[in-house]
C-alpha cells in the first residue's frame, strides 16, 4: 500500500510540476479567500488586485495544492507561492529579489528546487542561493545563503573591508537530513571545504 501511495506522488509530480527556463506567461489572483498573497503589491499594467508572472521557473497546479515560483512582471521582483487548496491555507509567501534561475532534484518523496538569485550596486554583486522542499504537499525552505560576492573599487564611498569569495553547493539527503558540502574560495585562493547538516523532520506544514 505504502508503494502503491509513493507511486501516485511520483505520477502526481511528474505530471504537474515544471521546472524550466522561465519562458512561460501567467496571471493569478493576488486574494486568497480573504487574505491577500500580497497585501501591499498592484499590477504594473492596469491596478488590478492580480499578480502577472512574466518568466515562471515552476509551476504545479492540481485540485489539491498550488505553487509557482517566477519574477513578476514590469518589476524587479520574484514571487513564491504555496497554496493547500483543501484547508484552505497558504503554506508560503515571499516576494525578493529576481530570480537567474531554477533547478530541482528528487530525493525519495521529497523534491527540492535550487533557487539562485543576484543583486547588484555601485560597489558589490551578490548571488544568493535558496533550497525549497516540497514533500506531501507541503513547501517550505530549508536553507539560504549568499554563495558569491564580489567586490569593486568604482566609487571612493565603497568599502576597502570587503572581500570577494565564491561558495559552490552540492547536496545530498540521507533519512530525514540534507547534507551540503560547501567549497569555499577566498579571492581566487585556496579552496576550503566544510559540511553543513539540515534537519528536514518536522520543518514541512
Amino acid at each position: 500500500m505504502k508503494t502503491r501511495i509513493i507511486l501516485g506522488i511520483f505520477l502526481l509530480l511528474a505530471l504537474c510540476v515544471r521546472a524550466n527556463d522561465g519562458n512561460e506567461y501567467l496571471t493569478i489572483p493576488n486574494r486568497f479567500g480573504d487574505k491577500a498573497l500580497l497585501p501591499d503589491f498592484r499590477d504594473y499594467n492596469d491596478e488590478s488586485d492580480r499578480i502577472t508572472v512574466e518568466k515562471v521557473f515552476f509551476h504545479c497546479d492540481s485540485n489539491d495544492s498550488l505553487f509557482l515560483i517566477g519574477n513578476i512582471a514590469g518589476g524587479k521582483s520574484s514571487f513564491i507561492v504555496a497554496i493547500d487548496k483543501k484547508k484552505p491555507d497558504v503554506l508560503f509567501c515571499a516576494e525578493s529579489a529576481k530570480i537567474d534561475t531554477v533547478k530541482s532534484s528528487q530525493f525519495g518523496n521529497r523534491h527540492f528546487l535550487c533557487v539562485k538569485q543576484s543583486y547588484s550596486d555601485m560597489c558589490t554583486k551578490e548571488v544568493c542561493y535558496s533550497i525549497y522542499a516540497m514533500e506531501n504537499g507541503a513547501f517550505y525552505r530549508c536553507f539560504s545563503d549568499v554563495k558569491e560576492v564580489e567586490c569593486f573599487a568604482a566609487e571612493s564611498y565603497c568599502s576597502n573591508e570587503c572581500t570577494s569569495y565564491n561558495k559552490n553547493y552540492d547536496f545530498e539527503v540521507k533519512d530525514n537530513a540534507l547534507i551540503l558540502t560547501i567549497r569555499l574560495q577566498i579571492d581566487g585562493g585556496r579552496i576550503t571545504e566544510s559540511q553543513k547538516i539540515i534537519n528536514l523532520q518536522g520543518n514541512a506544514r
